[in-house]
């Protein structure tokens, strides 16, 4: 889900301190190509595969791919890593930064599908024992941020959130010398773009009662450099809360997840750190509030309020009940939550909103805040309820 604009390079000024090292992990596979071919020998690397079971020792993960193939898969695979190599190698040499649409639309014919971009990538810097971005073949950013924080870069520039309406683009963590929150008591992560952009428009990061904060969203599932930011972020800001803003359904929930504790995709990463960040909602209590309401107003005499009740009720949208698509999904995505070595308080959090969300069979829109009530006045409220607890 990287949602990729068709950038082409980016030039980045200045030298990572890992670069070096990858260069020359690169260049050792390389030559070790080229040996096997003046050996007139089969041309093999041994890659490892992210989607390869964690339980298995790292090394041993690592499976030959030949040239000649076994088959034409094998031999066209064997072709794609040694260019993703080439061109890693080329990137980091030059000080620039390959996006991932860029690397696909020059090269289609040799990878047919984005996707096969995506997963080989993952797949060479796993080999290398690398994180994804350290290849300098990155996925365009999703994420802006809005609010009173400066951030240095080490190219010499810098990026201010409160300029701009439209929001400031997350940098990569690598490219970042330091920096100012000026006085951030908050950070609050917004699944909707439309809502990011709505709150912007008020500057409710500078109005808010409950004092000033940060915005950011990803547009959706979080790309690899937002959440990667956001665990500098904390590195450098323990004290500052996050907090996250999602709809109430399966996915709205599978998001924070990804925020909170990451994915199976992350596990060869540095980002893969668990982040402190709260669900602020929309929660199964705000929810429970309305269905109170509704059952207050409901003739029958009986006081009960269980699933079927709340089956009668009617909701119009951005509160609708659960399709069969929906419970499936939650009762999939519940299921992940469950088999994973989490035991953190997002982690119960999210298993637990995800329950009772089957429970009662319905599902709303963030949108539903503002339908029901000013959505700033929300915010306001919640806000200040959770900084009071911390």
């Amino acid at each position: 889900m990287d949602n990729e604009d068709d950038v082409g390079e980016i030039s980045v000024h200045h030298t990572n301190e890992s670069s070096g090292l990858v260069i020359s992990r690169i260049e050792r596979l390389l030559e070790d190509i080229t040996d096997q071919l003046a050996a007139s020998e089969e041309l093999c690397i041994r890659v490892i595969s992210r989607k390869s079971k964690s339980s298995v020792k790292r090394d041993d993960l690592a499976v030959p791919v030949r040239f000649p193939g076994r088959s034409i898969h094998e031999t066209k695979k064997f072709a794609r890593i040694v260019l993703l190599l080439q061109l890693a190698h080329s990137a980091l040499v030059s000080g620039t930064i390959y996006t991932k649409r860029h690397v696909f639309y020059q090269h289609q014919e040799l990878f047919q599908r984005q996707s096969i971009v995506d997963e080989l990538v993952d797949d060479v810097a796993a080999t290398l024992h690398v994180d994804r971005h350290d290849l300098n073949i990155v996925a365009s950013a999703k994420g802006i941020f809005c609010g009173p924080l400066i951030i240095y870069c080490r190219d010499g520039s810098s990026l201010d959130g409160r300029q701009g309406d439209l929001g400031t683009p997350v940098p990569m963590t690598r490219s970042i010398s330091k920096i100012d929150t000026q006085s951030v008591r908050w950070l609050l992560v917004v699944e909707k773009d439309a809502i990011f952009r709505s709150l912007v428009s008020t500057r409710f990061w500078e109005n808010s009662l409950a004092g000033p904060g940060i915005i950011l969203t990803a547009k959706g599932f979080p790309d690899l450099m937002t959440r990667a930011f956001l665990v500098f972020f904390q590195s450098q800001y323990p004290n500052i809360p996050m907090f996250a803003l999602t709809d109430f359904d399966p996915y709205g929930i599978h998001i924070f997840g990804c925020y909170a504790i990451g994915s199976k995709s992350l596990e060869f990463d540095s980002s893969a750190q668990y982040l402190r960040i709260q669900l602020l909602g929309i929660k199964s209590k705000h929810l429970l509030r309305l269905v109170q309401v509704g059952a207050q107003n409901n003739t029958s005499t009986d006081s009960t309020m269980d699933q079927v009740e709340v089956g009668r009720m009617q909701f119009g949208e951005p509160i609708s009940q659960l399709t069969l698509k929906d419970r499936l999904a939650a009762t999939s995505i519940l299921r992940k939550f469950c088999q994973s070595e989490s035991d953190s308080d997002e982690s119960d959090e999210a298993k637990r909103n995800l329950q009772l969300m089957i429970m009662l069979g319905l599902k709303a829109e963030i949108q539903w805040l503002d339908d029901s009530g000013n959505i700033s006045t929300w915010l306001e409220t919640e806000l200040n309820s959770n900084l009071t607890e911390i």
